[in-house]
């Protein structure tokens, strides 16, 4: 929660007037920020009096030669780690920030071919960063600085190919849906394995008149043991807890 409600309205209308800034990242007393339209600036603000803290002007200064420099750019992913900010770039690098001081401490890199960057999302659990791109998982250990990166034979599958939407997560799975749309899987953070899938049936009713469009899953949420699937057509698919995966149960 942020310690003054007033202040953080404040630094929201200071960014407005300065240079219209998408707000990435709240803590409990600052908030980080970077410029809507090219997002090569990374700012933080103090909530108590609205202050700019620091900032780091040009993330281009991080590009290689061969980069597009479209590529070398904030995208989701902030995660403050104790006294760290982590920033994903979209030409695979992670900047890793000094968060006291603004100052660049190191810059990793995740393999990143063709400039298929993908959005990182916040393993909790295992306080890791996690994306899926090219049929491959990329983790970033937030502690260590280390990256790993896996190639779940599943993944070859359509009905299991990650689609590259949003995800959702507990304490033992990832949960996505398919590239095909057709599939929601359960991918077990350890073993990497695919432990629980529930694959749409189609019927009359879900081909739209016009078009026979299939249903597909789009997007899934998590929250209190409910599992929230929304399809293309708008229909929202719950699943219960206990239809959900259990650790070590198999499909």
């Amino acid at each position: 929660t942020l310690s003054s409600s007033s202040a953080a309205s404040d630094v929201y209308k200071r960014q407005v007037q300065e240079d219209d800034f998408w707000v990435k990242l709240f803590s409990s007393s600052n908030i980080y920020c970077s410029n809507k339209n090219i997002e090569n600036r990374i700012i933080k603000y103090a909530c108590d009096d609205g202050n700019k803290v620091w900032e780091i002007n040009n993330t281009n200064r991080y590009n290689t030669i061969n980069d597009n420099p479209n590529f070398v750019t904030a995208i989701e992913g902030w995660v403050l780690n104790k006294t760290e900010l982590i920033v994903p770039l979209r030409n695979g690098k992670i900047l890793v920030i000094d968060d006291g001081i603004g100052n660049v401490k190191k810059v990793l890199f995740s393999d990143n071919p063709n400039g298929q960057w993908g959005e990182y999302y916040h393993d909790t659990s295992r306080n890791k960063l996690v994306k899926f791109i090219n049929k491959t998982i990329h983790e970033v250990d937030l502690d260590t600085h280390e990256i790993e990166f896996f190639e779940p034979a599943r993944f070859k599958d359509k009905d299991a190919e990650p689609n590259g939407g949003k995800w959702a997560q507990d304490e033992t799975y990832i949960y996505y849906c398919s590239f095909d749309g057709t599939t929601v899987n359960a991918l077990n953070k350890k073993t990497k394995e695919i432990d629980w899938q529930h694959q749409h049936k189609q019927n009359a009713d879900d081909l739209d008149i016009v078009n026979e469009v299939p249903v597909r899953y789009q997007n899934v949420q998590y929250h209190q043991g409910r599992l929230f699937v929304m399809d293309n057509k708008r229909s929202l698919h719950i699943f219960e807890e206990e239809d959900m995966p259990k650790e070590d149960l198999l499909v």
